[in-house]
């Protein structure tokens, strides 16, 4: 969960009620942030995974220009499809 944008004040996930921070008042779970190139690149290149990454990409890319017919994850979403309209995502 980011707390962020509406999400900025609350004390705990709106989705699975676990606490935000522990006892100590500190975050009660964080993630290392990656930097999308490097990590693209890693994820591109591992056999398993970037074929399916590339495959999964051009579906969405053709999936943005109809009409939303589902929700499942990111590229769904109006910033994407957005981003695909304006030729920024290609």
């Amino acid at each position: 969960m980011a707390y962020t944008a509406k999400h900025v004040q609350a004390t705990s996930c709106p989705l699975g009620k676990v606490e935000r921070y522990n006892f100590q008042g500190q975050p009660a779970k964080t993630t290392r942030y990656w930097k999308i190139a490097p990590w693209m690149s890693i994820m591109l290149a591992d056999p398993d995974i970037g074929t399916d990454m590339i495959k999964l990409h051009e579906d969405a890319l053709a999936d943005a220009e109809k009409a939303r017919a589902v929700f499942k994850d990111f590229y769904h979403g109006d910033i994407y499809r957005d981003l695909v309209k304006e030729g920024i995502i290609e």
